[in-house]
């Protein structure tokens, strides 16, 4: 009797420790979003927050979205969008999920999905200025070879999965523009540029750059963004 009584009485502990635990576990974050290309009619999501609360957000391909404040628990960020069945019933269908950052500023980054039934491919990064400085080209390989990012007079191959941050290359025109040359491996290992360009070197920006195989094309693909973070620019 007395074994049963002390389980009765763990158990009544353990359930007001769980509610105790998720409370903890919330954090609040600063967000925002950048989209390389909309798949299907999804151009807006549900960030899905501590306690299943939501908080809409707009998917841009032609920049980074404005920044929200949200609470999010747990070590993933989900979106998804609303659907109704038959019987009027709402539900969260889940379109992108990702490991968060673990900082407080997160940009969470949407790409065409390789996933049977998943939209949109999620990458977060720490927006921070401490992880993501002015000046840098964070690039990214998500394809399934090698890439070699050559920007200035710096060089960074990347293996599959890999990542860098490139420092602000010094080696520049009358125009403060440098060489971009991004590469893709081939089956010989013979690297083949897939974007020449120029790119502006400015201390007061910064680069985020993804190289990845496209899933629908199976082309090699490079989408690069340049920006002065919105809390850098003078406010009006």
């Amino acid at each position: 009797m007395k074994c049963f009584r002390f389980l009765a009485v763990a158990c009544a502990a353990l359930a007001t420790l769980v509610p105790s635990l998720s409370a903890q576990d919330a954090r609040k974050v600063k967000l925002r979003t950048l989209c390389f290309e909309h798949v299907g009619e999804i151009r807006k999501v549900l960030l899905v927050g501590s306690d299943d609360k939501t908080v809409e957000v707009d998917l841009f391909t032609s920049g980074f979205s404005d920044e929200i404040e949200a609470t999010v628990s747990g070590p993933d960020l989900r979106f998804a969008v609303a659907t109704t069945d038959a019987s009027g019933k709402v539900t969260l269908k889940t379109v992108a999920s990702g490991k968060a950052a673990a900082g407080t500023r997160q940009l969470a980054v949407f790409l065409p999905g390789t996933k049977e039934g998943t939209p949109y491919r999620l990458i977060v990064i720490d927006d921070s200025e401490e992880k993501f400085p002015l000046g840098t080209t964070l690039a990214f390989n998500f394809a399934s070879v090698p890439v070699r990012f050559a920007i200035g007079e710096y060089s960074s191959d990347l293996k599959p999965g890999g990542q860098a941050l490139i420092p602000q290359a010094r080696k520049v025109n009358e125009m403060n523009q440098c060489n971009v040359v991004i590469s893709f491996a081939d089956k010989t290992d013979k690297w083949v540029p897939v974007n020449n360009t120029r790119w502006l070197s400015l201390p007061q920006e910064r680069a985020l750059a993804i190289a990845f195989i496209h899933p629908v094309t199976k082309q090699p693909t490079v989408n690069s963004y340049r920006e002065t973070p919105p809390w850098k620019l003078p406010k009006l």
